[in-house]
């Protein structure tokens, strides 16, 4: 059933409106929100969604005869209305980012409005995602990032087929992000990482589809066959995190892929010198580990990040945000 969440009067043409799309069960089953396009270059989210809604249309109509709905499942495959419209990250108006707005205000700034009917529409929720990609500047392989998590939702989230578990502590820092406040609404909080802004990768989008479907027959939103059996995810958090930045400017050509798991010293990529093409700085692994993320945009300027590895063992120098600059 397609609502309205927030409906903004702009400045020409007819107003801006927020839907959602809900499928209600006929059991008692648990509320599950899902929210995309909080970034309007992110949709790989959005078709992900787009996928969950017409499943769940064939479930609702009977199509789907092994499965019945038991809980509810809310989407809101589309936040930021004109980003997506003009293919921009932040709102287009002001460069204003929607997840650092949060909780909102219903009378303030047109994206605080905005957060705030998000918030609204999602906080009677018992599970929510938010669903995000990279910029175009970074590649990172598909992986989950959880606030504090409970032993429940560390039961549920391998259910999600995810490669990897970024782990933070709830603190004040974070607290203009939505899912700061669904957590602290008592909301179990999941956010999903997949692909690059403004590019589709189908084989990834399938892999996190066929997750949804499981967490939700795990968590008893769904009734229907045995979900896939779940694959426990490396868990990582600050101090099993090294950040890898530029020490030159240049142009930043890689040699290894995410994904691939690389020995102490193995070779990154190299930075070369824009005028000369001499090589400015060869690039390589600070420790033994997955290779997570690297960067995708060549042009590079000093202490710039490269790529993010992540170590079984401790980093005495982890200090740094493992969220940097994505999300």
């Amino acid at each position: 059933m397609h609502e309205a969440i927030l409906e903004l009067n702009i400045p020409f043409r007819e107003p801006m409106v927020i839907y959602k799309n809900e499928f209600r069960g006929s059991g008692d089953g648990p509320l599950i929100s899902l929210v995309s396009g909080m970034h309007g270059d992110e949709i790989s989210g959005m078709y992900l969604l787009s996928r969950l809604a017409a499943f769940l249309d064939r479930v609702e109509r009977g199509l789907e005869p092994f499965y019945t709905l038991e809980g509810t499942v809310r989407l809101i495959p589309v936040i930021n209305v004109p980003g997506v419209n003009f293919a921009t990250r932040n709102w287009p108006f002001d460069g204003t980012d929607i997840n650092r707005m949060f909780p909102g205000y219903d009378l303030g700034e047109t994206t605080q409005r905005i957060a705030d009917g998000v918030l609204r529409a999602t906080v009677d929720s018992h599970y929510a995602f938010d669903v995000h990609g990279s910029n175009e500047q970074f590649f990172e392989i598909p992986h989950l990032r959880m606030f504090s998590p409970t032993e429940e939702d560390l039961r549920l989230a391998p259910y999600l087929r995810c490669r990897y578990l970024l782990r933070r502590e709830l603190t004040p820092l974070y607290k203009t992000q939505l899912s700061y406040h669904w957590k602290e609404s008592g909301i179990s909080p999941y956010i999903l990482m997949l692909g690059v802004a403004r590019r589709i990768d189908d084989d990834l989008v399938e892999t996190l589809y066929q997750g949804l479907i499981d967490f939700m027959l795990a968590a008893g939103v769904l009734l229907g066959p045995p979900p896939a059996p779940p694959l426990q995810p490396p868990s990582f958090g600050r101090k099993h995190t090294h950040l890898v930045l530029s020490r030159a400017a240049g142009i930043f050509r890689p040699t290894a892929a995410a994904g691939a798991m690389l020995r102490k010293g193995e070779m990154l990529g190299q930075i070369v010198n824009v005028l000369s093409g001499q090589v400015e700085e060869e690039v390589r692994a600070p420790a033994s580990g997955l290779l997570a993320s690297i960067r995708s945009y060549p042009l590079v300027y000093e202490k710039e990040l490269l790529a993010r590895l992540f170590t079984a063992e401790e980093n005495p120098s982890g200090t740094a945000d493992v969220w940097y600059q994505e999300q």
